[in-house]
């Protein structure tokens, strides 16, 4: 009866797998020994799963360890190919599991600090005005040319 509840039978299923009346068998499952003893096989059960899981996992680790020569020698014969387009997957693979990947731009603005003394931003703004007042004078000499014209 355990090991039906372990599967995740219901009390429906295990009274008709064992011709028992679902009455008794409730009765049976929710008594104190039943439930603690449940409790140890799925304890075990679980733990005995997850070692096998963990075991599994470390198979699969070493054996991709155990294949990445291959997998590198891969790489480097790829250099030596007569396409030029493997040739080039395989140096930009190589390069980028080696730390030297393409290098991405990066789009973000970038800010400069510039210090102006006090005296430099006077002269910058004369250099403004006259730098206005000579387009003012250009535009009212254009202006009176098309007019004389």
């Amino acid at each position: 009866m355990i090991d039906y509840c372990i599967e995740g039978k219901t009390n429906k299923q295990i009274s008709e797998l064992l011709s028992m009346s679902d009455r008794a068998v409730s009765l049976i499952i929710k008594s104190p020994n039943f439930q603690h003893e449940l409790a140890m096989r799925r304890s075990a059960y679980t733990q005995d799963h997850d070692e096998k899981l963990a075991e599994q996992e470390t198979s699969a680790s070493q054996l991709l360890r155990d294949n990445a020569t291959k997998a590198v020698q891969t790489l480097i014969s790829g250099l030596q190919a007569g396409s030029e387009h493997i040739k080039l997957r395989s140096a930009e693979s190589i390069l980028d599991r080696s730390g030297h990947g393409r290098q991405t731009k990066d789009n973000t603005s970038s800010s400069v600090v510039i210090n102006i003394s006090n005296s430099d931003l006077i002269l910058l703004k004369e250099t403004l005005e006259v730098e206005d007042k000579i387009r003012t004078r250009e535009a009212t000499f254009i202006q009176e040319k098309k007019e004389a014209s």
